[in-house]
């Protein structure tokens, strides 16, 4: 097994250019290990569509695989990986301003908790006095 044995994968994916496919393809020739992994690839590749797909269906399905490049295959899940980690800093960073406003929020519950009693106090004596004159 040497350098050109990690190709394998994308030989058969068809993502080398043409001229490392045909240095693959000379490889491929004396490599016992390489050819072993192709038919594997290839009968992987056959187990997987459906008996009742249509071939010409199939390969397009295949050629359209292939005409995407593998860095549209890393790209999407890179970006989304990106942005999710850039939310995780925003809300890391924002995180203690929100603390001092729940702090805020305890504060002002705290007076309105008192100006309530006050409220209800005040409430209670004119209430109180309201009966004693009936």
């Amino acid at each position: 097994m040497n350098r050109e044995c990690e190709n394998v994968s994308l030989y058969f994916y068809g993502e080398l250019d043409p001229s490392r496919a045909a240095d693959f393809e000379k490889h491929l020739h004396s490599c016992v290990h390489c050819q072993k992994d192709l038919a594997f690839l290839r009968q992987m590749q056959q187990a997987l569509v459906p008996s009742s797909a249509p071939q010409h269906v199939v390969q397009a399905a295949l050629d359209a695989r292939r005409r995407t490049g593998w860095w549209r295959r890393v790209l999407r899940p890179a970006l989304a990986t990106g942005l999710v980690v850039a939310l995780g800093v925003f809300f890391f960073v924002s995180g203690p301003r929100m603390q001092r406003l729940s702090d805020d929020n305890t504060d002002l519950m705290a007076y309105i908790s008192v100006e309530a009693d006050d409220e209800y106090n005040n409430f209670a004596a004119d209430f109180e006095a309201f009966e004693n004159k009936f």
